[in-house]
């Protein structure tokens, strides 16, 4: 019984090494959300420690990325990758108001997207509750925001800005553990 036990357990390491492998080869990393500061910016949708497959790609050009695609990016001052939602990509116009986000003079449905409608206490930026004038999207630029849009330093404030479509570096696709097991399994979009 013990041999067998040994035999399935090294069946079962072996089958995860190759999985590793050949997620890697296709492009494909496990990674680990954030679980400080950061990690509330995409809150509902993903909570700090969550662990992701997330599809990793350098230099993603404008026409692979669409509005509602959580993506991965560098920015400079943050030792990890910032984790945000396109809202709006290049040449589309976007604004933010009381009423909700706007491309294309057209309200968007954000069935993701959490407010408490309050500036929260701590935040001291304009970002928690900030909206914006209808604003152009550059060419080669995509406008972002965090789901949790009481507690994201995103696209709204000015220090933060458009983000390159070109430093996009990946995006998440399941989440492969949670703290809340209902949510083991979930598509990131």
């Amino acid at each position: 019984m013990r041999k067998k036990i040994f035999k399935f357990l090294g069946l079962l390491i072996s089958a995860l090494i190759l999985f590793v492998i050949a997620a890697r080869l296709a492009g494909y990393r496990v990674m680990r959300y954030p679980a400080d500061s950061q990690g509330l910016s995409m809150s509902p949708t993903v909570s700090p420690g969550d662990i992701w497959l997330c599809r990793m790609k350098r230099g993603y050009a404008s026409g692979e990325l669409s509005p509602g695609t959580i993506v991965l990016f560098p920015k400079d001052g943050y030792k990890f990758l910032l984790t945000k939602r396109i809202i709006a990509i290049e040449n589309q116009t976007v604004a933010v108001n009381g009423q909700g986000t706007f491309v294309d003079g057209k309200k968007i449905e954000e069935p993701y997207a959490f407010t408490s409608g309050e500036k929260p206490s701590g935040i001291n930026e304009p970002h928690a509750t900030a909206g914006i004038e209808a604003m152009k999207v550059p060419p080669g630029k995509l406008f972002v925001m965090g789901d949790n849009r009481d507690n994201s330093f995103d696209s709204r404030d000015p220090k933060f800005g458009f983000v390159e479509a070109g430093d996009v570096v990946g995006k998440p696709v399941l989440i492969l553990w949670a703290r809340d097991k209902s949510r083991i399994g979930k598509s990131m979009r």
